[in-house]
């Protein structure tokens, strides 16, 4: 049975995105959620997933560093207020402040790398392991993305998706 519609404070519905940030990784239109890609293995008791082309890592890779970078902005726009696209693109860019985030660009170009400058298989597989699963709490990215990982489920959504596919 509803409630009396007099009861309902229609102003506060909207106001916390906690759903909104959980669900939106499970139903994004970019297929890194919920889809194997060329690369990928999967027994049929669905038990383990195994790379066989890093090239697989790309589109995960690339919405899990969307995330970091969502998560981001929203700390920085909560302290600082909203932010144009450029500004915030500004803002990561100092390698000062977001300088942690360097690995995992250098992950996502190397894995993007033409055939010729590209590292080997096992080699790109490894790094991403050695980054992600699970991070390490020593390393400037470590802590940070950590910290993160504490208070965005989609981040964690994203990372267990990631690391899923490394095991």
């Amino acid at each position: 049975m509803l409630t009396d519609a007099e009861d309902v404070e229609p102003d506060l519905v909207g106001k916390l995105d906690l759903f909104d940030q959980i669900a939106e990784p499970l139903f994004r239109n970019d297929g890194a959620v919920g889809k194997l890609c060329k690369g990928v293995d999967a027994k049929l008791d669905g038990s383990t997933l195994t790379v066989t082309d890093p090239a697989a890592l790309l589109p995960p890779l690339l919405a899990l560093h969307k995330a970091v970078l969502a998560a981001e902005r929203r700390g920085h726009e909560r302290v600082h207020g909203q932010l144009s696209s450029a500004e915030f693109l500004q803002i990561v860019s100092d390698p000062l402040r977001y300088g942690w985030l360097k690995p995992l660009n250098e992950l996502i170009l190397a894995l993007e790398a033409d055939d010729d400058e590209r590292a080997s298989d096992a080699e790109l597989l490894e790094r991403a392991r050695e980054l992600l699963a699970p991070p390490k709490e020593k390393t400037p990215f470590g802590r940070r993305y950590l910290s993160l990982m504490q208070r965005e489920p989609g981040l964690v959504l994203a990372h267990g998706e990631m690391v899923g596919l490394l095991r």
